[in-house]
């Protein structure tokens, strides 16, 4: 199956406005047709960054890593994907899939506030007939469509009993919890690389990420610190001078005005030079030695002076009283 979608997203879409085909394989997601035989070389699961979101599909680091390494690579992100709905298509394909390298990239989405925690809405799914049919990978065809549909439409009111006040939709300690389980059940089904990337997430997911690498000794790669490093070469030429000349003449002022207008379409999503820069960057770790497990020092907690209660203020004050009066 083949879309075509609007970048409706992009800083740009109102002078500038683009449009990038999403073609689905035979399970649904925007990725080449697993190998007839035998495992691909590399699985990704991820979310809006990892799936492309407003690039063609050479342009992802998925094809540009599988293509420099001549790995045969399966992507399974979803756009929209927490950690929460990416563990449920980790679980649901990487048992049959699993490659040698795996590539994991959550975060953006776990963070995003939301009245609903995604746990819940995954328990809730978990309950009817679609997620079954999901998970016996009944609705390969039109998965991608379906999940994108979702993404671009307002969600459905869920029962009121479940709407919280809001906060993110994935919790720190959660969101942690699920990447280790993603790296050390990779491992199980036979990985012997594990990447974890971090794209367009907030400094304090993204601390969890690399502690979480770091202590399972799993690869690790800021791309979007990778990104924003590179904005002043390109702007200066120095590096990309074609593509990023290009941009230039295309966006004018604005890219002076917003210059991450170089790395990405909204400040979030890389564009065709984010997703080149993330790749090398990827090549790079996978290219270096295994990362060997740390053992994080837990940080002690600072005790908290004890304040007086009110029955203690109480008495003191009648005492305080009673000396006075006694002294009258």
């Amino acid at each position: 199956s083949s879309f075509e979608f609007a970048d409706t997203f992009s800083w740009t879409r109102d002078f500038a406005p683009s449009n990038f085909q999403v073609e689905a394989n035979s399970l649904g997601f925007r990725s080449p047709e697993p190998p007839p035989h035998g495992a691909p070389d590399l699985i990704v699961f991820g979310d809006s960054s990892s799936f492309g979101w407003g690039v063609e599909y050479q342009d992802t680091y998925t094809d540009l890593v599988s293509t420099i390494l001549s790995k045969r690579a399966l992507n399974f992100a979803m756009p929209g994907d927490s950690s929460e709905f990416g563990k449920l298509i980790f679980d649901s394909f990487a048992p049959e899939y699993m490659a040698q390298t795996a590539i994991v990239s959550f975060g953006a989405n776990d963070a995003r506030l939301s009245s609903i925690p995604h746990k819940a809405l995954v328990h809730e799914y978990s309950e009817v007939l679609w997620l079954h049919a999901l998970q016996k990978g009944l609705f390969k065809r039109s998965e991608l469509f379906r999940k994108l549909t979702d993404v671009l439409t307002p969600q459905p009111k869920s029962p009121a009993s479940k709407v919280s006040r809001g906060g993110p939709a994935v919790r720190l300690k959660q969101y942690k919890q699920n990447l280790a389980y993603m790296v050390r059940r990779s491992r199980e089904l036979g990985a012997q690389q594990v990447l974890l990337l971090g794209v367009c997430s907030p400094s304090t997911y993204l601390k969890a990420m690399r502690l979480t690498a770091k202590r399972l000794g799993a690869y690790f790669v800021n791309g979007q610190l990778k990104m924003k490093e590179s904005v002043l070469p390109l702007q200066n030429g120095q590096l990309f001078s074609a593509e990023s000349q290009e941009l230039l003449e295309r966006f004018g002022s604005h890219i002076k005005n917003q210059p991450l207008l170089y790395v990405t379409s909204d400040g979030c999503h890389p564009n065709a030079i984010g997703h080149k820069l993330i790749a090398e960057e990827i090549v790079h770790a996978l290219r270096g030695p295994q990362p060997e497990p740390v053992k994080l020092k837990k940080k002690k907690r600072k005790k908290r002076a004890k304040h007086p209660g009110r029955k203690a203020k109480r008495q003191k004050q009648v005492s305080e009283r009673q000396k006075d009066r006694r002294a009258l």
